[in-house]
């Protein structure tokens, strides 16, 4: 059985299901670590979602259980000893080393004064991935009028960022910050990797705009102070995805005060640019990139990132590749405040509705010999690439409905192998292409659980003031549009799988049905 969404998202009927009782079944398409030059593994890994408070120094503004997803501990001798502790967006909001605290503590000057709310805190200044879609970013900058010298503003409404972390607390009517709803996760405790789902959100409230980005990122501990991060993005919405941050993040300078550079020759470069000066193509650079403390011994500590190469984008495969990755670094402003070296690789391919992109980079920590060593040898294990994924590549997820016991609503929940019988529906555990993700929420309201393919559909909308004047030649693609707030009224519960609408299908459609023939009743089934 295979499904269908919409007047035609269907479900296929007849094929192999995949039993499993956690969230391993979600990720399975995830390209594979390859080999790498690594000794076997030593030191030892552990995973927890307990909340301990950090020893960290954060803006007083700071809410650190606010945040708080979980913790991946690496622990062996003290220079490659390490702890990430990851956001509820799936991002990196604290890095702690034999360097101490490596991530910003979140402080911005304009948001010291009295009365005013720090709106960045961990979406901004921490590791996540980024997605712009740039015919639709919008940068323009809008002039009062009535005076000679008007001030000019940015409309905050018009950006176009996706960011993996959430959503910055602009809007008076937000409480808190809107991190990006967690779909799914799963602690591969044989694998030492920690996987998580996203659903990347538009970080400037309320936006114009609406995402279509699953984020899914992979950490992995390859021991002796190596940390394996693959993001991949999968594209649901209408948008073609053509610049990326793959991360978005750097260090906390006060940390790590000293940036070096790799060069095509192997050497290493000290920079002391500002951000916004430092900029190399990634082929004219080494593949990796270092902080490190003050002083010229070997053994001072330092944190390496290792991104590779632009192996594909003269080559046959690499047409996705509208132009050449990059590099962005520098000090964030002479600002000690916010204590903020910046980093960036920009990616820049056409990441089209429908399809995949990862990118897998590497963190290494220990001492300025060991980093410089090691992260030479992974410059070959770094990569990225486009993924197409078949519809007879995909396991399928068996569900049965049954009653909720709290709402009395008949539900879609996964079908253990023990139960035996026909599964009343059936799912794609991975985004075959141009599939769409079938999301469980809650309308807070109305206390009622549904499913949707568009997670928008329970947002609440405010009209958008048109900036531009009658006669501008921006007015009509800015008239009568919304702005949404998908942080009011919903509750994001988790991703069920995929389905695909019956255009899309490129197999027999006779295994398929439609999923309104299985979800009958309309409330838990809402259609966009």
């Amino acid at each position: 059985m295979r499904m269908f969404l919409l007047p035609s998202l269907l479900v296929p009927l007849t094929a192999v299901a995949c039993f499993a009782s956690d969230e391993s079944r979600l990720f399975g398409f995830i390209p594979a670590t390859p080999e790498m030059a690594l000794p076997a593994f030593n030191g030892s890994t552990r995973f927890s979602r307990d909340f301990v408070p950090s020893t960290s120094t954060w803006d007083e503004k700071a809410d650190e259980r606010a945040v708080f997803l979980g913790r991946l501990v690496h622990s062996q001798d003290e220079a490659n000893s390490w702890e990430l502790r990851l956001g509820k967006g799936g991002q990196i909001y604290s890095f702690a080393g034999p360097f101490g605290e490596s991530i910003p503590p979140q402080t911005h000057p304009w948001t010291l004064r009295e009365g005013v709310r720090n709106h960045s805190l961990w979406v901004d200044d921490v590791w996540q991935a980024v997605a712009v879609c740039l015919r639709k970013q919008n940068h323009d900058k809008i002039y009062h009028e009535n005076t000679k010298r008007a001030p000019q503003n940015r409309i905050y409404n018009m950006f176009y960022f996706i960011h993996q972390a959430g959503v910055y607390l602009r809007e008076p009517t937000q409480e808190e910050t809107f991190y990006s709803p967690e779909l799914g996760s799963y602690w591969a405790e044989t694998e030492r990797t920690f996987y998580v789902i996203n659903w990347g959100q538009q970080a400037n409230p309320p936006s114009i705009h609406k995402s279509g980005a699953l984020f899914y990122t992979k950490y992995r501990d390859c021991g002796d102070g190596t940390i394996e991060v693959t993001y991949l993005l999968y594209n649901f919405g209408e948008d073609e995805l053509d610049y990326l941050n793959t991360p978005w993040g750097g260090v906390r300078t006060s940390s790590l005060p000293v940036q070096w550079l790799s060069t095509p020759a192997g050497e290493l470069e000290r920079k002391r640019n500002r951000f916004g000066e430092g900029l190399k193509q990634i082929d004219e650079t080494g593949g990796f990139f270092l902080w490190a403390q003050e002083g010229d011994s070997a053994d001072r500590y330092a944190l390496g990132l290792v991104y590779g190469k632009d192996r594909h984008y003269s080559s046959p495969e690499g047409g996705y590749e509208r132009r050449s990755s990059r590099i962005r670094y520098g000090f964030a402003g002479a600002n000690e405040l916010r204590d903020y070296s910046v980093f960036t690789v920009n990616p820049r391919p056409c990441v089209r509705p429908g399809s995949c992109f990862f990118w897998r980079n590497y963190f290494v920590v220990g001492t300025f010999a060991e980093v410089v060593r090691r992260s030479r040898s992974l410059v070959k294990s770094a990569d990225y690439g486009i993924l197409n994924i078949a519809e007879e590549a995909s396991p399928l997820l068996p569900y049965v409905l049954s009653e909720d016991p709290l709402t009395g609503q008949n539900v879609l929940n996964s079908q253990d192998e023990a139960d035996g019988g026909r599964p009343d529906a059936l799912l794609y555990a991975w985004p075959v292409e141009k599939s769409l993700p079938l999301i469980l929420m809650r309308d807070t309201q109305a206390n009622k659980l549904f499913v949707s393919v568009d997670p928008y559909i329970n947002s609440a909308t405010v009209p958008f003031e048109n900036p531009y004047k009658p006669g501008d030649e921006k007015h009509q693609r800015y008239q009568n549009r919304l702005c949404y707030r998908q942080y009011e009224g919903t509750e994001y519960i988790g991703l069920l799988g995929f389905v695909l609408t019956k255009d899309c299908i490129t197999g027999d459609k006779t295994e398929y049905a439609p999923l309104s023939s299985v979800l009958d009743d309309k409330e838990y089934r809402r259609l966009p």
